[in-house]
């Protein structure tokens, strides 16, 4: 990037900052590659077992990914769930819907394609692809007694399965252990307890805070 690129970008952040509370994701730097946008922001609160932690989210544009926030997911053992999701951010969907949040960069989230150019693999991130526009935005924090499970799908590479309607994408997501976790899967605290052999997607109050002010704010870029 030339100097005077470098100059003009660093004035564009200091402008966007001012606009960001001083708890809230920070915003370093956007890039453009083609079509696809990343915006680049640090945060607190990500990592479940150091919060304090910093650490880098991930806005990007026009990326296909899984979307899980809504899944039931079946137990496979006690580490590991397998979760039914849809694939968003394709070509067709909506500006709200090719919005997405994550915690691997715009190179690392790019899906894999058979040579048909359908997708095989795609990230699973956060989104609000499928919350009606102007909807609130539900969710419901779990709390329970003891550590509970649920499934960290934020982040995994899932399988992409084609079918009537909007592609699938098979994700086997990883079991953490908290006694509160909040999901837009059970519509109320009295469907947070489950069958034993299912889980819920979820996510830690951090992560939810952190990703629904990511996804809502508009860059400056």
């Amino acid at each position: 990037m030339k100097p005077i690129q470098n100059y003009l970008l660093a004035t564009i952040i200091i402008a966007c900052a001012i606009t960001i509370d001083a708890v809230a994701p920070k915003l370093l730097y956007c890039e453009k590659a083609g079509d696809q946008t990343e915006c680049v922001y640090q945060v607190t609160g990500e990592n479940i077992s150091h919060p304090q932690e910093p650490s880098m989210l991930y806005r990007l544009k026009n990326v296909p990914f899984a979307l899980c926030s809504k899944a039931k997911c079946k137990k496979i053992n006690s580490k590991t769930a397998h979760c039914i999701c849809h694939t968003y951010g394709l070509k067709g969907d909506d500006k709200r819907e090719r919005i997405s949040v994550g915690p691997q960069n715009l190179k690392a989230t790019q899906p894999a394609r058979a040579k048909d150019g359908k997708l095989k693999t795609v990230i699973s991130n956060f989104s609000l692809a499928n919350i009606k526009h102007g909807q609130k935005i539900p969710h419901t924090t779990c709390r329970f007694k003891k550590p509970t499970g649920w499934a960290n799908c934020y982040g995994a590479s899932c399988k992409v399965q084609y079918g009537n309607g909007r592609p699938k994408a098979i994700c086997e997501c990883p079991i953490v252990k908290t006694k509160i976790f909040t999901s837009i899967g059970p519509k109320n605290t009295g469907q947070c307890r489950t069958k034993s052999d299912e889980i819920w997607s979820a996510a830690t109050i951090g992560q939810d805070k952190n990703n629904k002010a990511i996804v809502g704010h508009t860059p400056c870029f």
